[in-house]
């Protein structure tokens, strides 16, 4: 294989992991974006962000109205998290829920 098709091969292949969707539930244990319980159980819990970052898109509410979980890409849930540590909380576009309703 030359340099050039593995290059190509590359490219080809990072486009497809950036169209990747999964749950936002998915990314956070994907990317390890969790804590454990202080309790003896250890129970794993999503991070902050995570959680500010799922009421802030209307991720429950999507899977309330949809009746399924959001697929959400990685650079949109990695935005999302970020969105929440910005002032004034601003959702980002491609994580938000369609669902969700401007209070406005």
């Amino acid at each position: 294989m030359t340099s050039e098709e593995t290059t190509k091969k590359k490219k080809k292949s990072a486009k497809v992991e950036s169209a990747t969707t999964k749950t936002p539930e998915l990314w956070c244990y994907e990317l390890k974006r969790f804590s454990f319980g202080r309790r003896p159980e250890r129970k794993m819990m999503p991070h902050w962000q995570h959680s500010a970052a799922a009421a802030l898109h209307g991720w429950a509410h999507h899977a309330h109205e949809a009746n399924e979980l959001i697929q959400i890409t990685k650079s949109a849930y990695l935005a999302a998290l970020e969105a929440v540590e910005r002032s004034p909380l601003t959702p980002h576009a491609d994580a938000v829920s369609p669902y969700l309703k401007s209070k406005g």
